[in-house]
């Protein structure tokens, strides 16, 4: 599987992801698919590490380059990681799949089961959320529209006023002026 990799690379790797150090772990691994940049299982361990470094973008691309293997067993783990992935970046329908495509590699992977479902109902819920949100944002805009016709109105009534103070002024004025003529 490791071909002309330096395995001294792969297991410091190892070594320090066990021991969650992801920034060394993710240089060990990058340096062993220097080495061999085909390899699935070194993507999949850089994919790994850059998850564990929440660099999604980045962990999706070395997973999809993991499923370049003939390995089902590799290839059921991509899946099951891109879903992970997936999910992270909110993107819960491509998650959805990937853990869908992880289950046709292996169905009896119970984590891939638990997440699938974690995720339809995490996507359900958000649906039913959805049409209560456009309904309270409507009311809120209803609302609004209604102050801004209250005070529309209220503005009007107070120009009706002001004009009819001005008219009874203009008359008043107009009524001296001809008192004094």
């Amino acid at each position: 599987l490791f071909g002309d990799v330096d395995r001294g690379k792969i297991r410091e790797g190892l070594k320090r992801y066990q021991e969650e150090q992801w920034n060394e772990s993710l240089d060990s691994f990058q340096d062993a698919l220097l080495d061999d940049p085909t390899n699935p299982l070194l993507h999949f361990n850089v994919g790994s590490a850059l998850y564990k470094n929440k660099k999604f973008e980045e962990a999706l691309n070395s997973f999809q380059q993991t499923l370049a293997t003939d390995d089902a067993s590799l290839q059921e783990k991509a899946y099951y990681n891109l879903g992970n992935t997936y999910y992270q970046m909110n993107k819960y329908q491509e998650a959805i799949d990937a853990y869908k495509k992880a289950l046709e590699l292996d169905p009896e992977d119970q984590d891939a089961k638990y997440n699938l479902e974690f995720v339809r109902a995490k996507l359900k819920e958000m649906a039913q959320k959805e049409p209560m949100q456009n309904q309270q944002q409507n009311q809120q805009q209803n609302q609004q529209g209604e102050q801004q016709q209250q005070e529309g109105s209220e503005q009007g009534e107070d120009q009706q006023q002001q004009q009819q103070q001005q008219q009874e002024k203009q008359q008043e004025d107009q009524k001296e002026k001809e008192k004094q003529d």
